[in-house]
């Protein structure tokens, strides 16, 4: 290794971009001839170092997840290039494509050639044949990619179940009560069947972050700039866990069965679920917890429809959220803070708030806190708070923010208060954070996100004044580029990297360094977000219930980067949302997911012999110490759960054409007032006549004195799976486009989809 070892004493070894694996013997030696020994090692190398993310993709729609045999199929392609830096005009405009319909068998059973229009789109239809074979039957654009969509001989579900869980939390030990409810799509109650319910125990721990416009690609809270500091006295109490990265693993937790029964259900088609968890306080006193309710609903026609519900139990009323929009500052800069209570269920928590800055000094190693200033800001109806203030002196600060509410507003009777925080950064001329004490390496960027163009100014700081800093940028699937050599003055420095088109969607930076004999590894990932690739869909229909055949009206807008209109195709499908059940979901995935939720992937790669336990030297046959007992190996002490594993590991977080699609669903009722007064809705919707002419609508007969009103019956005839499918639809110059039609007479609730492509 003579031949790449540089300056600094530094390894460069060959980049090497293929797929093998190779054995690296590492050894060094110093000027005074010291061995360092490290032996044979085998490093896997990524098939690429830097991904490019160019593959041609096609998004494909149908207006329906499932049909007959003998419907008619309506499908609709986009064929697009997932690429960033790709020209706003679609590649593929005006070139035929060969399109191709396999049944489950995988025999074709229907083809055809189309030419794609200007944004890439191909459209058509295909008539399903009698007797069509059931089952799942894929729908592709050849050599390309495509979609999926069912045959069933289905008999659309009448009723749906739903699970009503009590509006927040429920404390810890006491008894709580949710709702299996069961009712006809159009609105009546069902009120002669059978429910089985079980109820499922696990614990919870999915803290709350505030929204962000990118968390559909990255996740929630992937900005958050908070670092873990569990060594800060107290931080479990009040700070706030970043996300775990991505490739962070945990064991599934098997649940518990704490209750299953079944039951008739209610006159007013609902059953109630009490779930005692005081037993939950008992044994597991420090954990929140989720109550998973299954439930199966059996009608008279011996329908089966099942729904899943979840309760949550919170040792906490709520919880406070502190955050900066910023990763650190500079003396001078201004600090928006904002503040938020939650309840376990991410609800709003309304009541009376201290903020206070407290300026952090350090005693021996320990934090002394000193109040520097405090301003009352009581939390809003969406449970938020804000303030800005001056960042006048360099210095490690922690933010504090207690929420009291107030006695009598359902969060007891002395009310509560409870604090959450978080540690700031200001930084000077001379700013170096050898007085201050961080994590034993850390990185944290300036910024949530980043253009192409921008400079990250990254924070790099370590433990150790004077610590030197192995700095890899850009590394990826463990693979690294010779990385930059850091080495701090004090304990914290800042370095500037510049961002790249190809960096979108993100990219990773990584800090390795060594003290106190041991190998430290910090991760941050960096966020470059396709802004210029994604715009908004706003779906407003005339009216949110309809009568049978009544004429409707759906207005769409397209708005992209700040509030700009966009001049893009659409393809609208309106279906009943029955078939959701039936289908188990849509069949068409979320749009900008398609295109642009890839990311790349990092987790850190190291070999070191400082976490080496090696074994006594002994001389040959000689007998060495045995573990004592059966249990000799392990020691009650020594074992440690999978909860505080994860609370001790060092979790780091670590679109050509604009597209977004967007659903709404309508109530399609009937007229109440045809009914005779006090009879419950029919799930069927024959007419018949008995009792000397008298008109029973669904088998119920109404009561005297109206029979006049029903002496007229409306048959409703015109019944529909799919109520609209436009194929292409482009909107204006304002963004701007509508459809109109008929309603079906279906007594039912529809489901408007949009999805638009610029």
């Amino acid at each position: 290794f003579a031949e790449f070892t540089d300056a600094e004493g530094m390894v460069q070894l060959p980049a090497d971009e293929t797929n093998r694996k190779h054995q690296w013997l590492a050894i060094a030696t110093t000027p005074q001839g010291r061995l360092a020994y490290l032996g044979f090692s085998g490093v896997w190398s990524g098939e690429r170092h830097d991904q490019e993310y160019k593959q041609v993709k096609v998004f494909t729609i149908t207006d329906r997840p499932v049909y007959r045999p003998a419907q008619q199929v309506h499908f609709k392609f986009w064929v697009a290039s997932a690429q960033f830096d790709q020209p706003d005009a679609s590649p593929f405009a005006g070139q035929s494509f060969l399109i191709e319909i396999h049944d489950p068998r995988n025999e074709k059973v229907h083809s055809l050639t189309l030419v794609a229009d200007a944004y890439g789109g191909l459209g058509g239809t295909w008539k399903l044949p009698e007797g069509a074979t059931l089952g799942e039957y894929r729908l592709t654009v050849v050599n390309h990619g495509g979609g999926s969509f069912r045959v069933e001989e289905y008999k659309k579900p009448e009723f749906e179940v739903t699970i009503d869980a009590p509006e927040k939390p429920v404390k810890l030990g006491d008894k709580i009560t949710a709702k299996i409810t069961a009712k006809y799509y159009f609105g009546a109650p069902v009120t002669e069947a059978r429910v089985k319910y079980k109820v499922l125990r696990t614990s919870f721990n999915e803290p709350w972050f505030p929204p962000g416009p990118w968390d559909w690609l990255y996740g929630p809270g992937y900005w958050w700039f908070g670092e873990d500091y569990p060594w800060y006295p107290g931080w479990r109490r009040w700070g706030c866990a970043r996300p775990y990265p991505p490739w962070f693993w945990r064991q599934p937790e098997q649940p518990e069965v704490v209750a299953e029964q079944e039951a008739e259900i209610g006159p007013d088609g609902t059953v109630e679920v009490v779930i005692d968890t005081a037993t939950a306080k008992q044994f597991h006193p420090d954990q929140d917890h989720s109550y998973q309710i299954q439930a199966e609903v059996v009608d008279q026609s011996r329908r089966t429809i099942t729904a899943e519900g979840r309760v949550l139990v919170a040792r906490k009323p709520f919880r406070v959220y502190v955050w900066a929009h910023r990763g650190y500052y500079r003396a001078g800069d201004t600090i928006q803070l904002d503040m938020a209570a939650r309840t376990l269920d991410s609800k709003p928590v309304r009541g009376d708030g201290v903020l206070r800055l407290l300026k952090i000094v350090y005693d021996d190693g320990k934090p002394v806190e000193n109040e520097v200033a405090k301003w009352d800001l009581p939390t809003d109806d969406r449970g938020l708070a804000k303030l800005q203030i001056k960042a006048s002196e360099p210095g490690q600060y922690r933010v504090s923010y207690k929420v009291t509410t107030k006695a009598g507003e359902g969060e007891g009777e002395k009310g509560d208060t409870i604090e959450g925080g978080q540690v700031i950064v200001v930084r000077g001329p001379d700013f170096d954070g050898g007085d201050f004490r961080f994590n034993d390496v850390e990185i944290v960027a300036d910024k949530r996100e980043y253009a192409p163009g921008d400079k990250v100014a990254l924070q790099v700081s370590a433990n150790r004044a004077g610590a030197a800093v192995l700095l890899f940028v850009r590394p990826a699937n463990g693979v690294y580029l010779p990385p930059q050599m850091v080495r701090l003055k004090g304990k914290s420095t800042i370095v500037e990297v510049e961002v790249k088109q190809r960096d979108m969607p993100n990219f990773f930076v990584e800090a390795v360094t060594v003290h106190g004999g041991r190998l430290h590894t910090a991760v941050r990932e960096i966020f470059v977000p396709p802004a210029k690739r994604v715009f908004d869909v706003e779906v407003v229909p005339s009216a949110d219930a309809y009568l049978p055949g009544q004429h409707a009206k759906v207005q769409l807008k397209l708005t992209g980067g700040e509030g700009k209109p966009v001049v893009g195709s659409t393809v609208v499908a309106i279906y009943d949302k029955a078939l959701d059940y039936i289908s188990g979901g849509g069949n068409v995935p979320d749009i900008r997911e398609f295109f642009w939720k890839w990311r790349r992937s990092h987790n850190p790669q190291s070999e070191t012999n400082l976490g080496r336990v090696e074994g006594p030297v002994v001389k040959p046959d000689e007998k060495v110490m045995q573990n004592l007992g059966v249990f000799g190996a392990s020691v009650a002490d020594e074992s440690e759960t999978d909860a505080s594993k994860e609370a001790t590991y060092s979790r780091r977080s670590g679109m050509g054409g604009g597209l977004r699609s967007r659903s709404l669903d309508l109530d399609f009722a009937m007229p109440m007032g045809a009914m005779a007064e006090g009879a419950a809705m029919a799930p069927t919707s024959t007419v018949a006549v008995a009792d000397g002419g008298t008109v029973l609508i669904g088998g119920v007969k109404p009561k005297p004195g109206v029979g006049a009103e029903l002496a007229q019956p409306a048959i409703r005839e015109k019944f529909a799976d799919t109520a609209l499918w436009v194929g292409a639809l482009q909107t204006n110059a304002e963004g701007l486009a509508s459809v109109e039609l008929e309603m079906p007479e279906n007594l039912t609730a529809w489901k408007i989809n949009v999805w638009g492509m610029g």
